[in-house]
């Protein structure tokens, strides 16, 4: 369990694999709705320039036909290794140097291990640090997101007004002991769980993506930027996630897109 000491000065990103065509959508999002709330935050497009770091032979996991090789732990732990000195141990002082307390990631079933990786080197050099995981693991497997090593707290359900209100009370109150639509690692290291709570009902009403700090050069598709119509769906399909995570089917009108 981690204690913040001074402010809250928030860094969030996504690692691999998410992708590399276009910046993160969600973390764009969730970086305005904190900013909306006076938030200090800050959005870091850490994938796409570990993807250019890399060597040619290596990018090519990111292909789509070769993405299974993220479902193996061994692989991700392997390429961490091999580019922790040259990559992230600079990252992780990057971060540290802009002062830094909270980091929080958006996580999906293909990104876990990495993050999983990443997660640990951090809390090792930066121990005095508040770690938060949200994202589509966060709907189905929050246990496995919570048992990772160094990680504070998880984010169950659509993160839009949740996620900056728990950052204003943490700012306020410090770590919770419980928090409800979180699951919390506590002072003696037992977990509090909660159940998930219900997302916006009007997707009208969230601010649109910051992609304010994004270099949309480095990204495959050069100048294009990821937009969200709709959440949740009206069937109930049994091998679709949509539905069982984000539930009832809402729609963003078109004066709002338009």
């Amino acid at each position: 369990m981690s204690f913040l000491k001074q402010p809250l000065n928030t860094a969030i990103m996504s690692l691999p694999l998410w992708t590399h065509f276009t910046p993160s959508y969600a973390v764009g999002l969730l970086c305005s709705c904190c900013k909306q709330k006076g938030l200090n935050i800050k959005k870091y497009e850490i994938e796409i320039e570990f993807y250019h770091h890399v060597s040619d032979e290596n990018k090519t996991v990111w292909i789509p036909e070769n993405t299974p090789y993220w479902d193996n732990p061994e692989n991700a732990e392997q390429l961490f290794d091999k580019y922790q000195e040259s990559f992230f141990i600079p990252q992780i002082k990057r971060l540290q140097n802009a002062g830094h307390n909270v980091f929080a990631f958006t996580v999906n079933n293909r990104s876990l291990a990495f993050t999983g990786e990443f997660i640990r080197l951090l809390k090792k050099m930066i121990p005095e640090s508040y770690v938060i995981l949200g994202g589509p693991t966060a709907f189905s497997a929050p246990e496995k997101m919570i048992d990772i090593d160094g990680v504070d707290g998880v984010c169950l359900g659509e993160a839009d007004e949740l996620f900056p209100q728990f950052l204003l009370d943490l700012q306020e109150n410090g770590s919770p002991k419980q928090y409800e639509g979180f699951f919390i690692r506590t002072n003696d290291g037992s977990v509090s769980r909660s159940k998930r709570v219900k997302g916006p009902s009007d997707i009208d009403s969230l601010p649109f993506p910051d992609f304010s700090d994004c270099n949309l050069n480095l990204y495959k598709d050069v100048g294009a930027l990821p937009t969200n119509l709709s959440r949740g769906c009206l069937q109930r399909c049994s091998y679709c996630a949509e539905s069982p995570n984000f539930g009832k089917f809402r729609f963003r009108s078109g004066e709002n897109l338009f």
